[in-house]
């Protein structure tokens, strides 16, 4: 479990140094906005973030009446993300709210529980077919009675649900706050249940480098010389090994069949 928070460009300048100090471990960024518009203090954000050792992760608002314009709010996202390929080892938010239905009612449409969840899916989908780890921004009562999160299940979930002693609901990530203070500001906080950085890292997303298995040993080998009366499992019992290894390592077809002085290679 690690400590984080979300900001935006509504939290000003922050001391990144000073947050660091404060045992906060991960900061969701919001990156934009709608089709058009990037934070304004994304890149400071990435930026002072990263370089005081605090593991970033970013958001979007959604502004779509409909799936189009879904899927452009997705490519703009895009496009702000890619300045910083490789610095998102924490998930990248979908972030659809109250906001997001009054966008629309100002556009004169009136989303539905199923309007909603395929607006929000198809964000998730371009951004995960970008390459990107998406988890879902929800409070509890859009989970319940605005979509459909039957069908939305598949993604992460970054649930918002404050003034409560834990989620209601499992979930990657918690924002259990929006009274909280640090390095002086005031700023939501988070927790992550997920180990979110081995999870992206270790399958190369948010174009990561996916991490490196680690070369195998090299297998060193000694040589024992039958013995009158030695059998396979005597010898990998003085040995500490299998009479598999034995057997696969020297060739061994038959088990029950070998000789005296016959050289055997033995794994050290």
């Amino acid at each position: 479990m690690k400590k984080g928070i979300d900001v935006s460009e509504h939290n000003g300048n922050i001391n990144f140094a000073a947050v660091k100090a404060e045992g906060i471990e991960f900061a969701m960024i919001r990156a934009g906005y709608g089709w058009t518009t990037q934070d304004k203090k994304f890149e400071q954000n990435v930026n002072g973030f990263f370089n005081a050792g605090i593991k970033v992760g970013a958001y979007w608002f959604i502004y779509a009446t409909n799936v189009e314009e879904a899927i452009k709010n997705a490519d703009k996202c895009i496009e702000v993300l890619s300045k910083f390929k490789g610095k998102f080892t924490y998930p990248i938010g979908c972030d659809y709210e109250y906001d997001s239905d009054s966008y629309s009612e100002k556009q004169g449409v009136k989303q539905n529980k199923a309007s909603r969840t395929a607006i929000i899916e198809a964000f998730c989908d371009r951004l995960e077919e970008a390459g990107y780890y998406v988890s879902l921004y929800l409070n509890k009562n859009y989970i319940a009675s605005k979509i459909n999160y039957n069908e939305l299940t598949q993604f992460d979930l970054w649930l918002a649900q404050w003034d409560v002693a834990k989620p209601y609901k499992e979930c990657g990530m918690w924002q259990n706050s929006d009274k909280f203070t640090v390095a002086g500001i005031k700023v939501d906080s988070d927790i992550a249940y997920k180990d979110y950085e081995q999870i992206i890292t270790g399958a190369g997303l948010n174009y990561t480098t996916k991490a490196a298995a680690p070369a195998p040993k090299p297998v060193k080998f000694q040589t024992y010389y039958v013995r009158k009366g030695d059998t396979l499992t005597a010898i990998a019992n003085r040995f500490g090994t299998t009479v598999q290894q034995i057997a696969a390592d020297n060739n061994i077809k038959n088990w029950n069949l070998i000789y005296v002085a016959q050289a055997l290679k033995i794994r050290c």
